[in-house]
């Protein structure tokens, strides 16, 4: 027997050995989490207007403008205080409107405004770690334009300190109002899902789980044989396609899910019957969903696209990835010139030949490029036509080469490589011609490592994959940690990365 038919009749559960809903989707792991259709119209009642998404999007939108007011008002509260007066001077004001610039930016770089639902002391570590960077470009501005005599020392510190407590209140009150909204529903998307058996017993079995934001409702079959009324995973299975109707109206859910094939004959009547109901709809890509990230979709003249790749370090990373090389590229070159002239002069009065390595290597896109280092090796080595890797106490190394390698201070030319933009100060080392020709082969995904930029050092050589790779494991290691970095590359971990390299660079670990 059917729901419909259980509907029209009016038999109660009891007399059909049925549950209600709540009690049929209850399982070991969900006995806590029932939520009957009289539940869900309680919660409908207090979000009519809004859906949960549109909650979380509007409140971070808020949050957002609050921070923004707690900066700008908190300076020119500090400023009364200390004066009397709300008439600021003009450059109190380009301070006050510079610090909100990066709060905005900084707030949201940290993540900062992302996790509605994290714990209350997540929020607060993302948004104190980004007041101190904020603090921190302040005080790095004020000392490299010679402005910080132009301010009152104690108006910056009640301003500093009044922004502080004003950012921890307003996240405080936020917070509450979120655990309010958590509490009574307001932020439970309340869902159906809409397929055929497998796909929905596929999407099921990946999506359970405690997460207390998705509470799907009941699923229905669209398959020809749908079968008689039971459950997949605890959830019911409410019906098919003649029951969908009647839920929809009487739930007035707000999303569902559509799991099944792309081709599937009657995914075009099941879209046409959705559009008149006000609910969302999102449909399952099937295995695509489940391999790639969440990428989004994309409009092709009148055709939508799903993008399951896309290319690293992209849009404004990839802005200001180039930024950060070409600043902090010159800024190292400036710096280094005086080490690197003594430098190039031990290697000249060690032995004979250029100061400068030369030799073709691959970059970004498989380009070949001339990548410069300090010669460390002797120019009369035995001619060998195949491009050996130094290993440990190789015979062809110089005293002073010896020095240079241990301490990666013959990688300095490379410097110039990142000015002229075919290197990145952070990336993936590029490899000889040869040996990227050799190990493509034997690695799976060892030419993603040139999707991007090579770099002077990277992820894989502050973490101990420096050196010789003697071995196929040693490189898979190698390209498995610059694979990580290129998918969660990030301004902040390229700092970092920088940081370890001077500490890994003076330990002389794996370098010979």
């Amino acid at each position: 027997m059917k729901i419909s038919q259980i509907e029209k009749e009016g038999a109660a559960a009891p007399e059909t050995g049925l549950q209600t809903v709540a009690e049929r989707r209850l399982g070991p792991d969900r006995r806590n989490r029932a939520v009957d259709y009289a539940g869900t119209e309680r919660r409908v009642t207090e979000r009519r207007s809004y859906s949960p998404d549109e909650v979380r999007t509007i409140s971070s939108g808020l949050l957002r403008a609050v921070d923004l007011l707690v900066v700008v008002a908190t300076g020119m509260f500090a400023y009364y205080l200390r004066h009397r007066s709300f008439d600021l001077p003009q450059i109190y004001i380009v301070a006050i409107g510079f610090t909100a610039l990066l709060t905005f930016n900084y707030m949201q770089l940290f993540g900062a405004y992302r996790g509605m639902t994290n714990a209350f002391g997540e929020q607060m570590k993302s948004a104190g770690k980004a007041w101190l960077w904020i603090v921190g470009t302040l005080i790095l501005v004020a000392f490299f334009t010679k402005t910080s005599d132009n301010f009152s020392r104690i108006w910056v510190m009640m301003w500093l300190a009044a922004g502080s407590a004003g950012l921890v209140i307003a996240r405080s009150v936020f917070w509450l109002q979120i655990s309010r909204w958590r509490k009574s529903g307001v932020l439970t998307n309340d869902l159906f899902l809409i397929g055929t058996r497998e796909y929905c017993e596929e999407l099921l079995a990946r999506i359970r789980s405690e997460d207390d934001s998705q509470n799907i409702m009941g699923v229905f079959l669209i398959d020809d044989n749908n079968g008689d009324y039971d459950s997949i995973y605890h959830v019911p299975v409410l019906g098919g396609m003649d029951e969908l109707s009647g839920h929809l109206f009487s739930t007035s859910v707000q999303q569902v899910i559509l799991a099944l094939p792309w081709d599937h004959p009657l995914l075009p009547e099941l879209l046409d019957r959705l559009k008149t109901f006000n609910c969302e709809a999102a449909m399952s890509p099937g295995a695509v969903g489940f391999k790639f990230p969440d990428l989004g979709a994309t409009r092709l003249h009148d055709t939508t696209l799903i993008r399951v790749m896309e290319r690293p370090i992209s849009g404004w990373g990839k802005l200001a990835k180039n930024l950060e090389d070409r600043i902090l590229g010159v800024v190292f070159l400036l710096l280094s010139l005086p080490v690197m002239a003594l430098i190039a002069i031990a290697v000249k009065l060690e032995s004979p030949g250029a100061a400068i390595f030369q030799q073709r290597r691959q970059g970004f896109h498989n380009d070949e490029f001339v990548i410069y280092k300090f010669r460390s090796m002797r120019i009369d080595a035995p001619d060998d036509k195949t491009v050996r890797q130094a290993t440990k106490g190789d015979a062809r190394i110089t005293r002073v080469g010896r020095i240079l390698r241990r301490t990666s201070l013959d990688e300095l030319p490379q410097l110039l490589n990142v000015v002229k933009g075919e290197m990145s100060l952070i990336g993936p080392r590029p490899h000889a011609v040869q040996h990227n020709l050799q190990f493509a082969e034997i690695i799976d995904q060892y030419l993603g490592r040139h999707k991007v930029k090579p770099g002077i050092t990277g992820w894989a050589q502050v973490n101990g994959l420096r050196g010789e790779t003697d071995t196929p494991e040693k490189m898979r290691r190698r390209v498995q940690a610059d694979l990580h970095y290129i998918d969660n590359w990030s301004f902040l971990l390229d700092l970092k990365i920088i940081l370890m390299t001077v500490w890994v660079c003076a330990g002389g670990r794996n370098a010979y």
